[in-house]
């Protein structure tokens, strides 16, 4: 993976990333299990095409 800078940020989204996180009250381990779940039902929507 490429890192490129953005104002001498090397990690412009994590800091947004948390604030939304932390005003739903997750967990970082909650938002993991949820994009998880949510790329594990892209998945199975893409092979049901197939």
């Amino acid at each position: 993976m490429k890192i490129n800078n953005y104002n001498n940020l090397k990690n412009v989204s994590g800091s947004k990333i948390k604030e939304l996180r932390l005003k739903k009250n997750m967990s970082q381990q909650d938002l993991a299990e949820k994009l998880q779940l949510i790329r594990c039902f892209t998945n199975f929507k893409r092979n049901l095409k197939n």
